[in-house]
């Protein structure tokens, strides 16, 4: 009983956190709050995980989690740093094998500094490949 009290009492408080910053959001518009769409990050990232962005964090250092609009096609990719090298950064989901093409500064979008894979199991079936949700519209 106690360990499910702990689960829902997590569960409630990440709901919260994410209902305050998505509040502030609007008013300042320094956070953004995301879903993982793919699997590019298990395990740490479940697919419907929920992540909080710092749209000013935009120089993130390696090791750190963050998000890059992809040039191509406008998705937004939320990959582990992994080289950064002047203005340019290297980018690989912690799934994958292959790093992601080199990314200018100019397409970071921020940096991951919540997430929470609390309401994966049901956000993700929703979001499951849906790459209309990770689009950033210019």
């Amino acid at each position: 009983m106690k360990k499910r009290r702990k689960v829902k009492t997590a569960v409630i408080g990440a709901v919260l956190v994410c209902a305050v910053i998505m509040s502030y959001r609007y008013m300042v518009g320094r956070f953004d709050v995301r879903y993982i769409v793919s699997g590019s990050m298990l395990p740490k990232l479940k697919i419907g995980a929920v992540c909080v962005i710092d749209r000013k964090a935009k120089h993130p250092k390696k090791g750190q989690i963050a998000c890059y609009i992809r040039d191509d096609d406008s998705l937004l990719v939320t990959h582990r740093v992994t080289q950064k090298d002047g203005k340019s950064y290297t980018f690989r989901g912690d799934a994958n094998r292959d790093s992601d093409l080199p990314v200018s500064q100019d397409q970071i979008y921020g940096t991951v500094i919540f997430h929470t894979n609390a309401a994966a199991g049901i956000i993700g079936k929703k979001v499951e490949g849906r790459m209309d949700k990770a689009i950033v519209k210019k």
